[in-house]
Order: C-alpha cells, then structure tokens, then sequence
C-alpha cells in the first residue's frame, strides 16, 4: 500500500507548531485576567468613587505564553527586529488591561488622581513619568531589583474616554539600555510621539 505524502516532514512540523503555539496563546489568554490590571482599577475607583470603569481587554502572558511567542515568531520566519526580540527575550510576565471610562472624571479628580499615584510609590515602585495634560494622565513607574537594575515597568494611561495598564517584568535594564544606545534619538522620538 501506498502512503500518502502530503508535504515535507519539516515544514509540517513548523506548520503544526505555528498552529498549536496560536491556539495555546489565544485559549490561555482569554481564560486569565491581567491582575495588576485589575488592582489599579480597583485603587482608582476607590480613590475617585465617582469614576465607573467597565473592561474591554485584558490580557496576561507569563513564561510559557511568552515563550510559546518567541517560538513561533521565530518559526514563522519573519523579519523582527534584534532589540524587540531582545526585549521579548527578557520578559517573563507581561499584563496589558483596557478599560472604557463611562463616566467623565470629575472637575475636581486632579488633586485625588495624585494621591492615586502616590500609592505605588509607598509599594516599592519609583516614579519616572508623570503628566497631567487637558485630555489624560500618564503615570510610568520603575521596579528595581536588588542591584538596582530595572525589573518591572507599569504605564498607567488615563484619557477621558479610556483607562491603559501596562505592566513588564523581566530583565528590562539591559534591553532599554541597549534600546537607548543603538538609538538614541529615535528612543527620544518615539518617547516623545507617546
């Protein structure tokens, strides 16, 4: 009896690879919640109860999802740049959450959206940004580690219309640094286009 081929055994494999990886990030994605996320939802609301917040997206990628990205960035064959695989590469945890604002923020939130901010500096992280424009707020906040290296980042956006948390962990000192150096004035550019 004959057997039917249907394509190489190697480009099988990277097409079963590529498939599964998908499913697994997509089925392990949409079962968990971005806990950070939720967390500065919660410290947000409390701070201005007036504020109603109502999730969109979340999404958490620990080791195994992140790794699983890696892999299949690096079967599908495209061309990715060597810093953001280097950044990917030293991620271990990334949490992304997207809230609608239902309510407008009220007229005297300001002074209470800087008591908001001020509780992650009591909880280890170190201010690096924080603005207060017409439209929005932007607080970005540091984590080091032990030897004073960058080990977790959380940008925190607030617009009238819609509330972004961020959060990496991972080996970040050495990719931003790297980021920075390659690159200096397109890291500037691309800070300041944000």
């Amino acid at each position: 009896m004959k057997s039917l081929r249907f394509c190489s055994c190697e480009r099988f494999r990277t097409v079963a690879a590529v498939i599964s990886s998908f499913i697994i990030v997509v089925m392990t994605s949409g079962c968990m919640t971005a806990r950070t996320a939720n967390r500065v939802t919660a410290e947000l609301e409390n701070e201005i109860p007036e504020l109603r917040l109502e999730r969109e997206f979340s999404l958490t990628l620990g080791r195994m999802s992140l790794a699983i990205v890696r892999t299949a960035i690096k079967i599908s064959g495209d061309v990715v740049d060597e810093q953001e695989m280097e950044i990917l590469r030293g991620l271990r945890r990334a949490e992304v959450g997207v809230y609608r604002v239902i309510d407008d923020l009220p007229v005297d939130a300001r002074p209470r959206l800087a008591a908001f901010g001020n509780r992650f500096v009591k909880n280890g992280w170190h201010n690096i940004v924080r603005t207060t424009e017409h439209q929005g707020h932007v607080w970005i906040y540091g984590k080091p580690d032990d030897n004073g290296d960058l080990r977790g980042l959380l940008v925190i956006a607030l617009e009238d219309d819609e509330l972004v948390v961020v959060r990496l962990d991972g080996r970040l000192q050495e990719a931003l640094t790297k980021a920075t150096m390659d690159d200096p004035q397109g890291f500037v550019e691309a800070l300041e286009s944000s």
